[in-house]
């Protein structure tokens, strides 16, 4: 039987402040993941607030801190949005895709947000925590575009269940060469080959969207010149 290293917490600010708390305190290490089943404070990219009805999504964090891919900073995020499109797709999603940077949709709405947060020591990144939230058994999102596993599949799931097989692609696909995670996060890239508006700071430009990079950056094309786009500087404009 697999065995799982789960803390399990009724409310919380943050699962992934609270792993980065727990860390620095109690010098944790290994396989470990933190749940909430409410998240008063969650976060996404640039601070962005990330809210969930309390008690019907999987909201949780994962350590990493035995892993090559922890100088590879980009790769754990991109390993992460693998790990939830192959969760949704085991539990009947069809066609889930990555938009970069760490998001997951589904026909053109969020299902899932990832969030790295890195401890770094003497240079080097010693441990990540792996910030995960996914829309599972939640009906209504007020005027936010999203949709749930609930709203996809017409049924509800049991979210242990949703997390427990998210833990084990997590840790497994950690181990997976560098070249694969590219390859695979690429054939599910949202929007490839297609027209897409960005602003970059009081501009707005269309490119043509390629790849996203080992780097961590988006490949996107504008007449015959490629460019590469880093996710702090642009937004979607979708």
């Amino acid at each position: 039987m697999e065995r799982y290293t789960i803390e399990f917490l009724h409310e919380v600010d943050s699962t992934n402040d609270y792993l980065k708390s727990k860390v620095r305190s109690s010098k944790l290490t290994g396989q470990y993941c933190v749940s909430a089943s409410v998240q008063t404070s969650g976060r996404g990219q640039r601070e962005n607030t990330w809210f969930s009805e309390p008690f019907a999504n999987v909201l949780c964090s994962f350590l990493l801190d035995e892993s090559e891919k922890l100088k590879e900073v980009p790769l754990i995020s991109y390993a992460a949005c693998l790990d939830v499109v192959n969760v949704l797709k085991k539990n009947g999603i069809e066609n889930p895709k990555i938009k970069w940077p760490n998001d997951v949709y589904v026909r053109g709405r969020k299902i899932a947000g990832i969030l790295i947060e890195n401890l770094w020591s003497e240079g080097k990144n010693q441990k990540s925590i792996i910030g995960i939230g996914i829309n599972v058994n939640q009906k209504s999102f007020s005027e936010i575009k999203a949709t749930s596993m609930m709203q996809e599949m017409k049924s509800s799931f049991e979210t242990v269940n949703v997390l427990t097989e998210l833990y084990t692609e997590i840790y497994k696909s950690l181990e997976l060469p560098k070249d694969a995670i590219l390859r695979d996060v690429n054939s599910q890239l949202l929007y490839e080959g297609e027209y897409v508006t960005f602003e970059e700071g009081d501009r707005l430009n269309e490119y043509i969207v390629k790849q996203m990079l080992e780097n961590g950056n988006l490949e996107v094309q504008q007449a015959q010149n490629i460019f590469e786009l880093e996710h702090h500087r642009v937004k979607w404009k979708v």
